[in-house]
């Protein structure tokens, strides 16, 4: 497992509706979403949003491989998902 960022609410709300969050890889005019190999790394993000006003956001995990399924970002320290994924709430403690 691999770990990212998103919408605490908009995800935690699709995963009671359906089940599932699938977070976007790579696609014709998007880079991927963004995807950290350690918890520590999302979390350092995580903190960087919420220093520049984004709040909201939590950490989940990724069901994705580093190696095959990411790819280092030309704009960003972190990197590039380059297939979609199934984004999993990795403590539900998290959620409340």
């Amino acid at each position: 497992m691999i770990y990212t960022v998103g919408s605490k609410k908009a995800y935690l709300r699709s995963i009671l509706k359906t089940g599932k969050v699938t977070k976007t890889g790579r696609c014709r005019g998007y880079a991927g979403g963004c995807a950290f190999k350690t918890r520590a790394d999302a979390e350092r993000h995580l903190d960087e949003l919420e220093v520049q006003g984004y709040k909201g956001y939590m950490v989940f995990g990724l069901l994705a491989n580093w190696d095959r399924d990411t790819r280092e970002s030309p704009d960003h320290w972190w990197r590039d998902l380059l297939v979609d994924a199934e984004v999993v709430v990795l403590e539900k403690e998290d959620v409340t």
